[in-house]
């Protein structure tokens, strides 16, 4: 089971289907049978005789990498509490007090876990619901993310008074890694639940991340998602780069790479999107939009926290003199 979750538009959860019908699934192009389509409809999925890179535009993960080193810090002090409603949203459907299937520990994979506070808040949901033990795997492609994800797990208060026991610390395995979603390192098989907020509209190549997340799954398993929603509803996030535009030419200065594809591209189209996870796969993929709103009170609120997003930092420091720095703040 797949859930799919386009904040600021969609939402989601998927299911992975037993290993004996992998190769019927795979098969199939359409939706499953509670979704039936129009042929308009029909037309609309993606055609397999096309390549895959056609619908789901695919680009190198180098600079996702850099990127998100480059903005581990001004993510971890201005922006991560504007983004944990979402990740939050996905955690009941996890299904965490289901029975497992076989006697194994039970294991979670959180890809592009981030800077930890969402992973500390899974932790306590875990030792709640899996007395009797789990593994939670906390992995990204960022370093700087990663460090920062483990250095909050250990200053958790809650968490650490828990696992001052050794006993328990054993139980209760915990693991930050550097992982790229598209190419993570298990073996086939390996985790009962998977999650990833935010990243797979990031990922260089989405097709290969679902791909992987499938892999990686039991059978029976359960993956939740988030991603970027519908663009029209995404007025807040999307002036930043608009006036950034407009400063640059105001001013002469030259403006920061552009992001090599529309970030919105897998909420532009849903039903490519939910065909990405059934061409895996996957057997009940759903969605669901979810608004959240920024948290600040002010316009000064907002542009004290946005003045410091690295590109905006960026366009700032290459203004020439105070005067020019002080008329670009304004126009921010």
């Amino acid at each position: 089971q797949a859930v799919l979750l386009p904040y600021l538009s969609n939402m989601g959860c998927i299911q992975r289907t037993g290993a004996a019908d992998v190769d019927n699934l795979k098969a199939q192009t359409s939706l499953s049978s509670d979704d039936k389509l129009s042929n308009d409809e029909k037309a609309e999925q993606i055609d397999d005789s096309k390549a895959i890179s056609e619908v789901f535009p695919v680009c190198g993960n180098q600079q996702v990498k850099k990127q998100w080193n480059h903005m581990a810090d001004w993510y971890s002090s201005s922006i991560t509490q504007f983004m944990s409603p979402i990740y939050c949203a996905l955690i009941p459907h996890l299904h965490l007090t289901r029975d497992q299937q076989d006697a194994t520990v039970f294991k979670v994979l959180d890809v592009a876990a981030g800077d930890g506070p969402n992973s500390c808040r899974l932790i306590k949901d875990l030792i709640q619901s899996k007395a009797n033990g789990f593994e939670y795997h906390a992995v990204d492609i960022a370093e700087q993310m990663v460090s920062k994800c483990d250095e909050r797990i250990q200053n958790d208060v809650l968490i650490q008074t828990l696992l001052k026991d050794d006993a328990l610390r054993e139980k209760f395995k915990i693991v930050t890694e550097v992982r790229d979603g598209e190419n993570l390192g298990y073996e086939n098989e390996s985790f009962d639940r998977y999650i990833s907020s935010l990243c797979l509209m990031l990922t260089g190549n989405a097709h290969q991340m679902v791909q992987e997340s499938y892999r990686v799954l039991k059978a029976g398993g359960i993956s939740t998602w988030s991603i970027w929603g519908y663009q029209e509803r995404g007025v807040f996030i999307d002036c930043m780069p608009n006036i950034l535009g407009r400063i640059c030419k105001e001013f002469g200065i030259e403006a920061g790479p552009k992001p090599p594809r529309d970030r919105y591209y897998l909420a532009n189209n849903m039903k490519q999107t939910v065909h990405l996870f059934k061409s895996a796969g996957f057997t009940t993929v759903f969605y669901w939009d979810m608004d959240v709103a920024f948290p600040a009170c002010t316009a000064k609120h907002w542009f004290e926290s946005m003045m410091y997003w690295p590109p905006a930092a960026a366009v700032l420091s290459k203004c020439t003199n105070a005067e020019q720095k002080e008329k670009a703040m304004q126009m921010l």
